[in-house]
């Protein structure tokens, strides 16, 4: 009774992980300065994308807030980037970090949801 037990504590525990991570979506955090022209790309891209992203994307401002800076450069030292290799946009997303606007925007378009394709409208199905 009591290994029944256990199993159910975890077996719930798991199961409210996997509906809290599918609810909520998949969160990356943008790092980004003001009146940077790289970073402007990646937001334009967002503005016209964000739709078919899967992904909630959170961003954060890093020359005027301080706060933002230091995180930005705690997640940097955690992922043993070097302090001459931090430099915006920098996306951090599921573990992983892509910086500068090409590798995040093609980072960004392999997450795009993609349209299922209609193989065959009439429901039947032609095999040779």
């Amino acid at each position: 009774m009591k290994k029944f037990l256990v199993s159910c504590f975890f077996g719930w525990i798991l199961f409210l992980h996997w509906i809290m991570l599918f609810a909520n979506g998949e969160n990356a955090t943008l790092y980004y300065g003001q009146g940077c022209p790289h970073c402007a790309q990646v937001e334009e891209y967002l503005d016209k994308n964000k739709s078919s992203l899967p992904l909630k994307i959170i961003g954060k401002e890093v020359y005027q807030n301080k706060a933002n800076a230091e995180e930005f450069n705690t997640v940097c030292s955690k992922e043993w980037i070097d302090l001459m290799e931090r430099w915006v946009p920098f996306l951090y997303s599921e573990g992983q970090c892509f910086i500068g606007d090409t590798p995040i925007i093609q980072y960004l378009e392999s997450k795009k949801q993609k349209e299922i394709p209609l193989s065959n409208q009439t429901g039947s199905t032609t095999e040779k």
